[in-house]
């Protein structure tokens, strides 16, 4: 019963953080980068095979089409000169209905071809590095393309020393 009820706190707390306004920051850019990077690093010190690689590459690859239709359905605002991104509950379908997809692809291409893997046990989370990395990419080129003006505006971060106020001014808006 404990465990029903840490796995529904932890999805409503995550269907939250998917429909929550932030900031258009250059965090945006730099975030994916660093994450795949990352990825990469864990990837090649746990000794990954390349049939198992590419696993990883059909995960990132994967993972950023769902970014692309997040991207494509998040809409951007201007509140107080600052732009904001949020999710929609569009948005939110697409990210929940890619979990089991990319669970299909982690564990039914290595099944159907009998691919032996690394990223097992405490390496288990590296595979879901690299479909974060790939959704976070794709929903930055969709909101890049949609919005070129508010994303150059995040990536040269014209907001520096502005955010705090942004977010309190925010915040006592939407109690409003």
């Amino acid at each position: 019963m404990n465990e029903i009820l840490i796995a529904l706190v932890l999805l409503l707390l995550l269907i939250r953080h998917q429909l929550k306004s932030r900031l258009l920051k250059r965090s945006l850019f730099t975030l994916p980068l660093l994450l795949l990077i990352y990825s990469i690093y864990l990837s090649v010190n746990a000794g990954v095979s390349l049939p198992e690689s590419f696993s990883l590459v059909i995960s990132t690859v994967l993972g950023g089409l769902i970014g692309l239709i997040q991207g494509k359905y998040a809409s951007v605002y201007e509140t107080d000169g600052f732009w904001w991104v949020r999710g929609s509950w569009l948005t939110l379908t697409v990210w929940l209905l890619s979990i089991p997809v990319r669970y299909l692809v982690k564990y039914g291409y290595l099944e159907a071809f009998h691919v032996h893997t690394v990223l097992i046990g405490s390496q288990a989370y590296i595979p879901i590095l690299f479909s974060l990395a790939g959704i976070l990419f794709g929903k930055v080129i969709m909101l890049t393309w949609r919005f070129p003006e508010q994303m150059r505006a995040a990536a040269n971060d014209q907001y520096r020393g502005a955010r705090r106020a942004a977010r309190r001014s925010h915040r006592q808006n939407k109690r409003k």
